[in-house]
């Protein structure tokens, strides 16, 4: 098989998950894990805003699982959607702060969002946990200089 018969193949595959996860969801759609592998499907053919609407889905089963907010939090923050970025980056560090990407996204998402304080405050949380991480100190430095 070549390659492009392989993606094509692949692709088929996702798709007839994604229609029986849906189909699943339609007759329970209280369960968490059809939500949550529907969105997961979503992400392998990088259909970011159906996987973001599957999260929230979970997230709505799940109040304080953390895959599916850090999944919502990082795909917010690839589609430039800030304010759900931070509201469930804040939620997630409610949950657990020991995660150095989660401190990133959501210092990042305040600078991005036009709330710098915020931004340098939550990046010096971070450093609390990560006191050599370079992108929050980069991120620091760089608002201090303003």
């Amino acid at each position: 098989l070549h390659t492009h018969d392989q993606a094509e193949i692949f692709k088929n595959k996702v798709e007839f998950a994604i229609n029986h996860f849906n189909k699943a969801i339609s007759i329970y759609p209280e369960v968490y894990n059809y939500h949550s592998d529907l969105a997961r499907a979503y992400i392998v053919i990088e259909n970011y805003p159906e996987a973001k609407n599957s999260l929230i889905q979970a997230n709505r089963l799940e109040p304080r699982d953390l895959f599916s907010l850090e999944e919502i939090i990082k795909i917010s923050f690839e589609l430039k959607e800030y304010v759900d970025a931070i509201k469930y980056g804040e939620l997630y560090i409610q949950e657990d702060e020991r995660n150095p990407l989660l401190h990133e996204l959501l210092a990042y998402s305040y600078y991005f969002n036009n709330q710098s304080s915020r931004a340098v405050q939550t990046a010096k949380n971070g450093l609390v946990y990560f006191p050599a991480n370079e992108n929050l100190l980069d991120l620091i430095k760089n608002l201090e200089n303003i």
